[in-house]
Protein backbone atom coordinates (compact mmCIF):
# COMPACT_ATOMS: atom_id res chain seq x y z
CA UNK A 1 0.00 0.00 0.00
CA UNK A 2 1.21 3.67 -0.82
CA UNK A 3 1.60 6.40 1.65
CA UNK A 4 0.51 9.61 1.48
CA UNK A 5 2.00 12.82 3.44
CA UNK A 6 -0.74 15.24 3.63
CA UNK A 7 -1.54 18.87 5.20
CA UNK A 8 -4.97 20.05 5.83
CA UNK A 9 -6.78 22.27 7.71
CA UNK A 10 -10.39 22.64 9.20
CA UNK A 11 -11.11 26.00 8.44
CA UNK A 12 -14.33 27.21 10.87
CA UNK A 13 -16.24 30.22 10.65
CA UNK A 14 -18.73 30.48 13.76
CA UNK A 15 -20.28 27.18 14.16
CA UNK A 16 -19.38 26.06 10.50
CA UNK A 17 -16.33 23.62 8.92
CA UNK A 18 -15.76 24.30 5.14
CA UNK A 19 -15.39 21.01 3.05
CA UNK A 20 -14.93 20.46 -0.43
CA UNK A 21 -16.41 17.47 -2.45
CA UNK A 22 -14.48 15.59 -4.11
CA UNK A 23 -14.82 13.19 -7.25
CA UNK A 24 -12.67 10.28 -7.61
CA UNK A 25 -11.40 10.31 -11.37
CA UNK A 26 -12.05 6.62 -11.80
CA UNK A 27 -14.68 5.64 -9.87
CA UNK A 28 -16.83 8.48 -9.85
CA UNK A 29 -17.25 8.31 -6.09
CA UNK A 30 -18.08 11.76 -4.13
CA UNK A 31 -16.72 12.61 -0.64
CA UNK A 32 -16.45 15.98 1.54
CA UNK A 33 -12.63 16.59 2.88
CA UNK A 34 -11.34 19.76 4.60
CA UNK A 35 -8.91 22.03 2.43
CA UNK A 36 -6.16 20.24 1.93
CA UNK A 37 -3.81 17.91 -0.05
CA UNK A 38 -0.18 16.20 -0.63
CA UNK A 39 3.10 17.75 0.60
CA UNK A 40 5.23 18.37 -2.38
CA UNK A 41 9.14 17.62 -2.90
CA UNK A 42 10.80 19.40 0.16
CA UNK A 43 7.64 20.86 1.66
CA UNK A 44 6.76 21.31 5.54
CA UNK A 45 3.44 20.63 6.46
CA UNK A 46 2.94 24.28 7.85
CA UNK A 47 4.12 25.55 4.05
CA UNK A 48 1.49 23.15 2.60
CA UNK A 49 -1.75 23.91 4.72
CA UNK A 50 -1.63 27.66 3.58
CA UNK A 51 -0.57 26.44 0.22
CA UNK A 52 -3.51 23.89 -0.65
CA UNK A 53 -5.74 26.38 1.39
CA UNK A 54 -5.17 29.37 -1.10
CA UNK A 55 -4.93 26.78 -4.22
CA UNK A 56 -8.57 25.28 -2.64
CA UNK A 57 -10.34 28.36 -1.71
CA UNK A 58 -8.83 31.65 -3.10
CA UNK A 59 -8.55 33.02 0.36
CA UNK A 60 -5.29 32.93 2.47
CA UNK A 61 -5.23 31.31 5.61
CA UNK A 62 -5.03 32.39 9.26
CA UNK A 63 -3.71 29.57 11.45
CA UNK A 64 -5.43 29.79 15.30
CA UNK A 65 -2.57 28.17 17.07
CA UNK A 66 0.32 26.28 15.42
CA UNK A 67 -0.67 22.53 16.95
CA UNK A 68 -0.29 20.27 14.38
CA UNK A 69 -2.31 17.36 15.16
CA UNK A 70 -1.52 13.95 12.93
CA UNK A 71 -4.13 11.63 11.77
CA UNK A 72 -3.62 7.94 9.56
CA UNK A 73 -6.27 6.51 7.70
CA UNK A 74 -6.76 4.90 4.88
CA UNK A 75 -8.74 5.79 1.49
CA UNK A 76 -8.96 5.35 -2.17
CA UNK A 77 -8.06 7.16 -4.88
CA UNK A 78 -7.69 6.65 -8.96
CA UNK A 79 -8.50 3.04 -8.29
CA UNK A 80 -5.80 2.49 -5.43
CA UNK A 81 -5.46 2.14 -1.62
CA UNK A 82 -3.22 4.53 0.38
CA UNK A 83 -2.47 5.22 4.11
CA UNK A 84 -2.82 8.84 4.77
CA UNK A 85 -0.75 10.41 6.74
CA UNK A 86 -2.76 13.80 7.47
CA UNK A 87 -1.33 16.59 9.49
CA UNK A 88 -4.21 18.78 10.82
CA UNK A 89 -4.35 22.32 11.31
CA UNK A 90 -7.43 24.60 12.65
CA UNK A 91 -8.11 28.02 11.05
CA UNK A 92 -10.06 30.69 9.24
CA UNK A 93 -9.75 32.26 5.72
CA UNK A 94 -8.46 35.73 5.96
CA UNK A 95 -11.70 37.47 3.52
CA UNK A 96 -14.88 38.35 3.55
CA UNK A 97 -17.89 36.05 4.32
CA UNK A 98 -19.41 36.66 0.91
CA UNK A 99 -15.86 35.58 -0.51
CA UNK A 100 -15.73 32.35 1.55
CA UNK A 101 -19.09 30.80 0.17
CA UNK A 102 -17.64 31.18 -3.40
CA UNK A 103 -17.38 28.02 -5.66
CA UNK A 104 -13.57 27.69 -7.03
CA UNK A 105 -12.19 24.54 -8.39
CA UNK A 106 -8.34 24.61 -8.82
CA UNK A 107 -8.72 21.36 -9.64
CA UNK A 108 -11.67 19.32 -11.95
CA UNK A 109 -12.28 16.59 -9.50
CA UNK A 110 -12.90 19.11 -7.29
CA UNK A 111 -17.01 19.48 -7.55
CA UNK A 112 -18.16 22.14 -4.70
CA UNK A 113 -17.24 23.96 -1.36
CA UNK A 114 -19.78 23.80 1.46
CA UNK A 115 -19.73 25.38 4.92
CA UNK A 116 -21.52 22.46 7.44
CA UNK A 117 -22.20 23.13 10.90
CA UNK A 118 -20.77 21.15 13.41
CA UNK A 119 -23.82 19.02 14.46
CA UNK A 120 -23.64 17.85 10.55
CA UNK A 121 -20.29 16.74 9.46
CA UNK A 122 -21.35 13.22 10.54
CA UNK A 123 -23.01 12.92 7.35
CA UNK A 124 -20.17 14.44 5.15
CA UNK A 125 -16.73 12.28 6.88
CA UNK A 126 -18.60 8.43 5.89
CA UNK A 127 -15.65 7.40 4.42
CA UNK A 128 -12.99 8.03 7.39
CA UNK A 129 -14.12 7.15 10.67
CA UNK A 130 -10.57 7.52 11.74
CA UNK A 131 -10.99 11.39 10.06
CA UNK A 132 -14.28 11.99 11.30
CA UNK A 133 -13.62 10.69 15.09
CA UNK A 134 -10.35 13.44 14.80
CA UNK A 135 -11.95 15.89 13.19
CA UNK A 136 -14.33 15.84 15.85
CA UNK A 137 -12.33 15.93 18.48
CA UNK A 138 -10.00 18.43 17.06
CA UNK A 139 -12.96 20.63 16.55
CA UNK A 140 -14.14 20.34 20.18
CA UNK A 141 -11.29 21.63 21.54
CA UNK A 142 -11.68 25.06 19.90
CA UNK A 143 -15.40 25.62 20.24
CA UNK A 144 -17.84 25.87 23.38
CA UNK A 145 -20.57 24.22 21.83
CA UNK A 146 -21.25 20.21 21.57
CA UNK A 147 -20.46 18.62 18.86
CA UNK A 148 -23.00 15.61 17.64
CA UNK A 149 -21.64 12.50 18.59
CA UNK A 150 -23.75 9.66 16.95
Amino acid sequence: MKTKIRSTCLCIDEDRLLLIQMKDPVSGELFWYPPGGKLEAGESAHDAVHREVLEETGSRLKLLNNECVTVEYSAEWCGETYTCVNHTFVGELSCSPEARSRNRRSQPYEQEQRWVKFSEIDEYLQFSPELLRSTKEIISRHITMPISSR
